[in-house]
Formats: structure tokens, sequence, C-alpha cells
């Protein structure tokens, strides 16, 4: 399984990096475009997002638009689990983990019962809602906790694949949305 895992991560990270910026701009922006239509994001108060790393769905410009219409969280990475903070606009943003994400360290700190929609990375998923993270487990311990959201993984068109490994701590999401 883990080789499965590792092999399918090393053929993402290399379409990854083969996509052209203007392909990745398009890809992104029609991901956000199906999200803001879904009825679960609309009557959604509280949202869980992510500051999203340059390989990733671009996230920056949704958490920046919705920031002012609902309350937007982002995650933190705390020792080996994430917890969620209110973004409070990107100049508040810090880069202090590994991976060099943006995480608002003084944001107010967020229940995560209290999400009501949750648009989680991926580096791939299949149509059942199963998801291959990087591999440190971050949001398999974050999922559960987020008790009434409608949780949505977020990816470009390749990143969708037939079927994913999937091993008992795997997590699934509710829905997948990738770009076609």
């Amino acid at each position: 399984m883990y080789s499965q895992k590792k092999y399918i991560r090393a053929q993402i990270r290399a379409q990854l990096k083969m996509l052209p910026p203007a392909k990745a701009k398009l890809q992104s922006d029609m991901v956000f475009a199906t999200i803001e239509g879904m009825t679960e994001f609309k009557q959604a108060q509280v949202v869980l997002a992510f500051w999203s790393l340059p390989d990733e769905v671009c996230t920056h410009g949704f958490v920046a638009r919705w920031a002012s219409a609902k309350r937007m969280l982002l995650p933190v990475m705390v020792g080996e689990t994430l917890e969620i903070r209110r973004f409070d606009g990107a100049a508040g943003l810090q880069t202090r983990n590994a991976f060099g994400v943006g995480e608002p360290l003084t944001g107010e700190l967020a229940d995560p019962s209290q999400v009501d929609f949750a648009i989680v990375p991926g580096m791939a998923f299949d149509a059942q809602g199963h998801r291959l993270g990087r591999g440190k487990g971050y949001y398999d311990r974050l999922l559960p906790q987020l008790q009434h959201a409608h949780v949505v993984g977020v990816g470009y068109s390749f990143q969708l694949l037939p079927n994913v490994p999937v091993e008992p701590h795997d997590v699934p999401v509710n829905q997948v949305v990738c770009a076609v």
C-alpha cells in the first residue's frame, strides 16, 4: 500500500511540474466557480479552507473574496495536528512550518465542530471521495472533528483518479471537485 501511494504521489508531482500557470489558474477558477454554486456552500456560515501551496489549486483569491461574507478559517500546524484559526487577511499570515504554508497565527481559534463547509487539498482523489494526501496524516486527524461540515476535496483534472488506495486510517471527503 505504501509503495502504491508513493508511486501515485510521484506521478502527480510530475504532472504538477508540467502544468502551465495559465492552465492552473483556469482550472482553479473553474473549481471555485463550482464550489460557489453549491447549495451547501451558499448556506454555510463557517467555512474552512486552506492557503494553497504553489502546486495546489489556488485558494488565495477565493479565501480573500469570501472573508467578509463568511467566517473563513484556515488550518495551522501544531505538532502532528491541525488547529483552525480565523483568516483576517493575507497580511496576517506567516509561514513558520516546514511546508511553507501560510497560516493565521494570531486569528481567533475556532472549534472544528462549528465548521459548516470545508475545502481540503489532496494529491489525488477518486469519485468515491477517497483522498490521498501528502503522507503526514494531518487531514485524516482533522476531518473526523468536522462533525457537521460538508467536506469537499479540490484538485486539478489529472488529480481525479479511477481509484485511490485506502487504508483504515484514511478519511474520505463528502464530495470531490476537480476541474475537467
